[in-house]
């Protein structure tokens, strides 16, 4: 997703906090936002439903957790909490990767979605033999003089 559009989310959202929000946050970090955000983007969010069911990019939602976090807790009781929260959705994500992608899931998917495979002969295994020549090095230099002697008979 575009930075600038992100940042229109979070500066839409702001704004739809209020002054009391905006006036808890350094100048800068604001300013940051305002001047980065795309101004054609309108983002519209309706304050009664919550922010992640609406519209909203995931990375919006998580710059505002990281300001919630920096600078709108009250107490470091709050913050503590907080964390605790941001650790458990970490480690609730990851616990779905890991099983998402763990060896036993790819092996069986990966046999589940053989459609693109003959099943006749997918258990077959292959008995052939193959010979494998090797030439030596004076079989090489006899035939190399064997072509010289036919290209000029030619």
């Amino acid at each position: 997703m575009n930075d600038k559009i992100i940042y229109a989310e979070v500066y839409s959202i702001l704004n739809m906090l209020g002054e009391s929000y905006i006036k808890k946050i350094p100048i800068k970090l604001y300013n940051l936002i305002k001047d980065n955000k795309d101004n054609e983007f309108k983002p519209k969010f309706n304050s009664l439903e919550e922010i992640t069911k609406q519209n909203c990019s995931i990375e919006a939602i998580s710059m505002i957790a990281s300001i919630h976090y920096s600078y709108w807790c009250e107490n470091s009781e709050e913050k503590y909490s907080l964390k605790q929260l941001f650790e458990k959705n970490f480690i609730e994500k990851e616990k779905i990767k890991n099983e998402q992608f763990s060896y036993e899931n790819l092996f069986k998917n990966a046999n589940k979605h053989k459609d693109w495979s003959d099943q006749s002969t997918e258990n077959k295994e292959s008995t052939e033999i193959i010979e494998v020549k090797k030439e030596g090095i004076w079989h090489k230099i006899f035939k190399f003089i064997k072509n010289i002697f036919f290209k000029k008979n030619m």
